[in-house]
């Protein structure tokens, strides 16, 4: 009995060291997964794990993790137990799929043991063992999943070096000035001991024998120490400012230079405020940076200076001093876990803090629209308040460790001053060595009590660290084609094209289209049909399951770059991006903005002369922030001169005249059937106008292609455009 105690033991502290706690309250799948990784040896990114589950906003399902499994290289299978009796028959971990608060989905861990106890690992509350019972009353739809690792289980790599290899491409810049500022440092520190030298000197030489002559010089010498010391100080401090203005600089671009760069189905789970707040990071990692070097290493070496200076005068109070500076360090030790755990709770609470508030300014109008001021104004105290509670938690722990920090720095002090004045009292000390010494313990105890502190601003600094690059390692999207992009695109074809989100049901299933220059083609369907995301598939947004897309028959799309692809096809997205600045600026985005002579001829040749010309400046009028001065069909038109500007070689369109008033739909209409002779162009709409003076039309239901023809053909048939015409032609007659 006792063994399998040992033994459920040693099981149970091996899964706390794997435990990954679930950072949000909708990726619990993946925490455990993420888990199981860690606990068989492996190592996998949280970020990557998101994109290969398909987890999102609404969380992830049983079937997203048993596919991220197996692209793990886990041997994974699913089943459904009859009861929790079930689960002792196991002899490998499984993700069990449970309710919590009544009606929550979550998913725990379940880890067989050698007794009959239950052992779970929670990712939101910990490791520990549960009752028959109290596991019975949760795990309601007995769904789990084993897993056990398979000959493709990849083991812990290079990931820490390549996390080194990181931040030292961030400092390696910095190397000189950190090094100076250590210099300086060591200098100062140094220094810093003549006082106390100077004072023992002073005390049993200098005074007693009334050298006034030595007393003047060594005033002037101390002075002019302390004043350089001074001068050293002033110094190190420019170099240490100088070094946080590159390093925030290298950081910030580092970072969101690669984030510009990762694909787009990054962004479908991460909000705003997320990104924001890890760049604000920055700050925590470059003061850890200042940190160490002003700091801890000098703090360090004035702690050896120090030391070599009271074991100078007493070696029996060194000895002293040396065995009690340890429980500073295992005092740091004990508070290591709560400021760690609390540092994380404050990042995330402040991620989703500054989430809120974006998402509540960008929702104004449809918050002032609905009059619920005062409801999203509660709703924000109450996540504001959940950080600020995080803060207070992190504050109590920082206080307690604060606390016990100066009663061992009071101990401290107390024991060194009777254990001298002991040595004094039995003339083996005098008493301007005494002095000394206590001018050195008096270096020691802040320079300790920091140095036992350091843990807090640097764990912070890791912590933010760790989640900037969680961002900055994921992987770009790739710059290397296996072929260049044609000089003129001809033709795409989709060949039993499928898609679907990770873990997700399929929204396309196999879909033949074509499309080809001198057609217009369009796409007819209902609102949430695939249409767009066909679209992004086009853009190589996101990459079909099954199938191929075709360019002028001899070309695959995966084999040509993604840069070179998106430069040569117009793109107007179905929910317009107008950026704040003037009209010339959101049509060009590069910098020809001041380009307006050529923008205005380019615009003219499109028969777009009066439109423009209609706006209060021309192509110089401020749009405002999110094209607040413009209406949804300016915004639009915006949108399709600018993706004609870059002289696209094919055009997708996704609902782009949605927003417009009957003119400006038939100046639009009229300008695709002129552009169409020198591309193809995909036009995705709901709308039965533009589907009829289509050359031809494919029709989108259930995320198959039901019908495709001629609109005149189509109109004799039973389907979506002619149901649609026949809906139109009831109400005017009725």
């Amino acid at each position: 009995m006792r063994s399998h105690q040992i033994s459920t033991f040693r099981l149970k502290r091996k899964i706390e060291k794997a435990f990954i706690r679930q950072q949000y309250q909708f990726d619990c799948g993946i925490a455990c997964l993420s888990s199981l990784v860690r606990f068989f040896g492996g190592e996998i990114r949280h970020e990557e794990l998101i994109e290969i589950s398909g987890t999102n906003e609404e969380g992830t399902t049983i079937f997203g993790l048993y596919n991220s499994a197996k692209i793990l290289g886990f041997d994974a299978e699913g089943f459904e137990a009859e009861g929790v009796d079930n689960l002792k028959e196991l002899s490998d971990p499984a993700i069990l799929h449970v309710t919590i608060n009544s009606h929550l989905n979550h998913f725990i861990i379940f880890y067989p043991t050698s007794t009959d106890s239950f052992l779970i690992s929670d990712p939101s509350k910990g490791v520990y063992f549960c009752k028959e019972e109290d596991l019975e009353l949760i795990w309601k739809s007995k769904a789990l999943l084993q897993l056990k690792p398979g000959l493709k289980f990849e083991e812990i790599g290079n990931s820490k070096f390549l996390w080194f290899n990181w931040f030292y491409k961030l400092v390696k810049d910095d190397i000189p000035l950190l090094g100076a500022s250590i210099v300086l440092g060591t200098a100062i520190s140094v220094l810093g001991i003549v006082t106390s030298i100077f004072s023992q000197k002073l005390i049993d030489e200098i005074l007693p024998e009334r050298q006034v002559e030595k007393l003047v010089v060594g005033i002037v010498l101390v002075s002019l120490l302390l004043l350089g010391r001074g001068v050293l100080a002033y110094v190190r401090g420019l170099l240490i400012v100088r070094q946080s203005k590159g390093f925030n600089i290298r950081m910030i671009s580092g970072f969101f230079g690669n984030l510009l760069r990762l694909p787009k189905s990054f962004f479908d789970t991460r909000k705003t405020g997320d990104l924001v707040a890890r760049m604000n990071d920055t700050r925590r990692i470059q003061q850890a940076v200042s940190y160490l070097v002003s700091e801890i290493v000098v703090d360090s070496l004035l702690v050896v200076v120090a030391m070599l200076g009271v074991f100078a005068y007493s070696s029996q109070v060194g000895t002293m001093v040396a065995l009690i500076l340890p429980f500073y360090f295992l005092m740091a030790y004990r508070f290591h876990r709560p400021i760690h755990t609390g540092q994380q709770s404050v990042m995330k609470s402040y991620a989703l803090t500054e989430s809120h508030y974006i998402d509540t300014l960008q929702g104004i109008g449809s918050i002032k629209t609905l009059n619920k001021e005062d409801r999203f104004d509660i709703l924000n105290q109450k996540v504001y308040g959940f950080f600020q509670e995080q803060v207070y938690n992190l504050g109590i722990v920082g206080s307690k460790f604060g606390f016990f920090s100066g009663l061992v720095g009071v101990l401290f002090s107390i024991s060194v001053m009777a254990y001298s004045s002991y040595f004094v009292l039995n003339s083996q000390l005098q008493v301007g060595e005494m002095v000394a010494i206590l001018g050195f313990t008096g270096m020691i105890i802040p320079a300790v009590g920091k140095l036992a502190m350091a843990n807090i601003p640097l764990q912070e600094a890791r912590i933010a660290f760790d989640r900037m690059y969680e961002f900055a390692s994921a992987e770009q999207e790739s710059v290397i084609a296996k072929s260049k992009l044609p000089e003129t695109i001809h033709s795409i074809s989709l060949e039993n094209v499928s898609f679907r989100f990770p873990g997700r049901k399929p929204i396309l299933k196999e879909l033949n289209i074509h499309l080809e220059k001198g057609k217009l083609i369009a796409l007819l369907g209902e609102s949430g049909g695939g249409k767009s995301t066909l679209l992004q598939i086009l853009m190589k947004f996101y990459h079909p399951e099954n199938g191929k897309i075709i360019v002028n028959q001899n070309q695959e799309l995966g084999d040509i770059s993604f840069s070179d692809w998106r430069r040569s096809v117009g793109y107007v997205e179905q929910e317009t991006k107008i950026f704040n600045g003037s009209i010339l600026e959101n049509i060009c985005l590069d910098e020809e903005a001041n380009s307006e002579e050529k923008v205005n001829d380019f615009c003219d040749s499109l028969g777009l002369r009066e439109f423009f010309s209609k706006m209060p400046q021309g192509y110089r009028t401020i749009v405002g922030e999110e094209g607040l001065n413009l209406s949804g069909g300016q915004k639009q038109i915006i949108a399709l001169a600018r993706a004609m500007y870059h002289r696209p070689k094919a055009l997708l369109l996704d609902e782009f005249t949605g927003a417009m008033d009957r003119n400006n739909e038939n100046l639009i209409l009229d300008l695709l059937q002129r552009l169409k002779q020198n591309m193809p162009i995909l036009l995705v709409t709901h709308r039965i106008k533009p589907a009829l003076i289509s050359d031809y039309v494919y029709i989108l239901e259930s995320g198959i292609i039901s019908a495709s023809g001629l609109p005149s053909e189509l109109m004799t048939e039973d389907n979506l455009l002619s149901r649609s015409c026949k809906d139109v032609l009831s109400l005017v007659t009725s």
